[in-house]
């Protein structure tokens, strides 16, 4: 991928993508560019208890302007990771349907009251496919954990291990420096806002190329995470 593959004019910048909040969505037409979600405080984390105290739009909801970006080009238009993001959010919806229809059909044909579903009773069934849109969905969760602003100190003790660490590749290093020619005072704006230094902000969009940035073959660190994951024995018998 090179640098100009990633200009883009989007500057409010979703950390939770439109399409998964839309899914979620309070508005009886989620599609619609005014669909709101509905916004909670929590007042209790053990037992949970919330509250609902307001609706927002969507389009303004869970996002920052230019948070993602590296640098800014010509008028409207930027660097930024849209579209390494959107790689893991175009299919999110379709995704979900099916695996919400096949709990359906599971229920169905097994019951309702069962801890356990047996796969085995349910017609037309293809392992296969189930198992595509579990992965596909871990990945976007695994990817709102890793763009969150509000976890930035979280997410880089986490995984100190891989910071400051690029691909050995001449055009993801040309990306990965170009977050040297961001706006200052954009830059400030955000480690104000989310209470991190301007080193720590770096570190972490640095850290979000490591893991979305494609690689010869097409896939990413983020791919090959979750692919070694569900291949781990232990977790074979819960799939």
């Amino acid at each position: 991928m090179k640098f100009n593959e990633l200009i883009n004019r989007t500057r409010n910048q979703h950390f939770i993508s439109q399409a998964e909040q839309r899914l979620n969505s309070c508005s009886s037409y989620s599609d619609s560019k005014n669909a709101k979600i509905n916004c909670f405080e929590i007042l209790e984390k053990n037992p949970p208890e919330v509250r609902l105290i307001k609706k927002n739009f969507i389009k303004n909801n869970l996002s920052f302007h230019h948070l993602f970006t590296l640098k800014r080009f010509l008028e409207n238009k930027n660097y930024n990771l849209e579209k390494l993001f959107g790689r893991y959010e175009e299919e999110i919806q379709n995704r979900v349907e099916s695996l919400l229809e096949f709990f359906s059909i599971a229920r169905k044909e097994c019951g309702v009251n069962l801890e356990r579903i047996d796969l085995n009773k349910i017609k037309g069934f293809k392992f296969e496919e189930l198992l595509r849109d579990l992965k596909y969905i871990y990945k976007c969760k695994l990817m709102n954990g890793l763009r969150n602003p509000h976890r930035i100190k979280e997410t880089l003790k986490e995984y100190q291990c891989h910071l400051d660490h690029v691909f050995d590749d001449e055009q993801a290093l040309e990306i990965y420096l170009g977050l040297e020619f961001k706006n200052c005072s954009e830059s400030k704006r955000i480690c104000d806002e989310f209470k991190v230094s301007k080193e720590e902000y770096k570190q972490w969009i640095r850290l979000l190329l490591l893991f979305l940035y494609p690689q010869k073959n097409g896939s990413t660190i983020l791919d090959n995470y979750v692919e070694n994951l569900f291949h781990e024995k232990k977790f074979i018998p819960i799939l």
